[in-house]
């Protein structure tokens, strides 16, 4: 008597199976079985019993697939595995598979693994280094652009200082309106009257006003230098910081410039028109300084906005894509890791690089700058490169390029 035995063993005896050797693959195979058994008895995903028309219950299909799951793992436990179990068991999986589609044992076990907090984080952080770069970037931009708008209004105040200080240069013999012989102003009146033609017809200046305008000449100088300094020291690398020694006013200054603010102590004409030659020759060499620093900065800056930007941006949007991507996988449990996903990222990396490098042949009345370009384009990459797919083909296709082609070459396609 049997009575002792299960079903599956009286059939590994009636069939001769013994032995119960396991196939390789086997119990993995059982095991992402049970796996993906499980998510469909969860998730619903098993049919309903179908009812015949005479009123008969037949077997469904739901219970041929936990029918040939279970015995297989009692066959495998009881080393009882035999030809007829292995047969119900590879058909319940295959059926299991294609009502669970895209879902797989890998992907429940890829999804419930995937560390997504990490992808949070990375994401994270790449846009976190975008945002400061853009502030700074920013920063650097406007403060070069104050640099620029305050070298033209003092090119434009020094020049009306310089062209005032001519009512004042005691030169020529006493005598005259502020101590000027009448034949020396009239020679400077004209003089200043070609380097600026608004000067020649002003009223007579005062000490007192010509004094107001060197100090507020003086302060806007201040400002340019602290602005440029501020560009030099923060925006500028190391290795590229402009020297600062001419427009260090003291006594060591090399030009012999050794102050910047209007001493207080100044009463005479003479003290006056001496501090406002002064300030101006303090001022070019500030105007120098500023240049220097501008220009240095603008090749520095404009090489990380051509080049380095649009790869980042790009970066980012193949990021924005992947996170997204990923989310919605994981939520409908048919994430799977692979090296594609990767790959994304240095497709995405190649691809705004050629943006930066070509960016020069983008229409200046594009609506999108470069950036934000690489964006769109590390976002879709597939359909990027699909359009530059459908050029090629179109070009191989074109009645130029079938001229040009060699008898080797036509013969060749003929064959193939």
């Amino acid at each position: 008597m049997d009575t002792g035995l299960t079903e599956v063993e009286r059939a590994g005896r009636h069939e001769g199976a013994g032995g119960g050797e396991v196939p390789p693959g086997f119990a993995e195979a059982l095991r992402d079985a049970e796996i993906l058994l499980a998510y469909a008895a969860e998730s619903g995903r098993l049919p309903r019993e179908k009812e015949r028309g005479s009123g008969s219950a037949d077997k469904n299909v739901s219970v041929a697939i936990v029918d040939g799951i279970l015995d297989a793992r009692l066959a495998l436990e009881g080393q009882a595995l035999t030809k007829d179990v292995q047969r119900r068991f590879w058909v319940a999986l295959s059926e299991l598979s294609r009502l669970a589609h895209p879902v797989s044992a890998a992907s429940l076990v890829a999804c419930a693994c995937y560390p997504i907090r990490w992808m949070k984080l990375r994401v994270l952080v790449l846009a976190t280094a975008v945002i400061l770069g853009s502030i700074a970037l920013f920063m650097n931009n406007s403060t070069g652009d104050e640099v620029m708008q305050l070298i033209d209004q003092q090119n434009a105040a020094a020049l009306k200082l310089w062209s005032d200080l001519q009512y004042f240069r005691i030169e020529e013999a006493p005598g005259g309106p502020a101590g000027l012989g009448d034949g020396g102003v009239s020679e400077r009146r004209a003089f200043a009257g070609a380097a600026q033609p608004q000067a020649a017809t002003v009223p007579h200046l005062t000490p007192d006003e010509l004094m107001g305008e060197i100090v507020e000449f003086s302060r806007k100088s201040n400002w340019l230098l602290e602005t440029a300094s501020r560009l030099n020291y923060w925006f500028n690398p190391g290795t590229l910081s402009v020297d600062v020694a001419p427009v260090v006013f003291d006594k060591n200054n090399p030009h012999h410039v050794d102050h910047l603010n209007v001493p207080p102590g100044i009463t005479t004409t003479r003290e006056i028109v001496k501090e406002g030659l002064n300030q101006i020759i303090a001022y070019q060499l500030i105007r120098n300084f500023a240049l220097a620093v501008y220009k240095t900065n603008s090749v520095f800056y404009g090489g990380i906005t051509t080049y380095l930007l649009p790869a980042v941006y790009a970066l980012l949007g193949a990021s924005l894509y992947g996170f997204r991507l990923s989310a919605r996988l994981i939520r409908r449990r048919s994430f799977l890791p692979s090296d594609a996903h990767s790959a994304r990222y240095f497709i995405a990396l190649i691809a705004g690089i050629v943006i930066g490098l070509f960016g020069s042949l983008i229409p200046k009345g594009l609506a999108l700058p470069p950036p934000a370009v690489a964006f769109l384009v590390g976002y879709a990459v597939e359909a990027f490169f699909s359009r530059l797919d459908d050029i090629i083909g179109r070009f191989r296709k074109s009645p130029a390029a079938r001229d040009k082609a060699t008898p080797e070459t036509a013969d060749a396609a003929a064959e193939g």
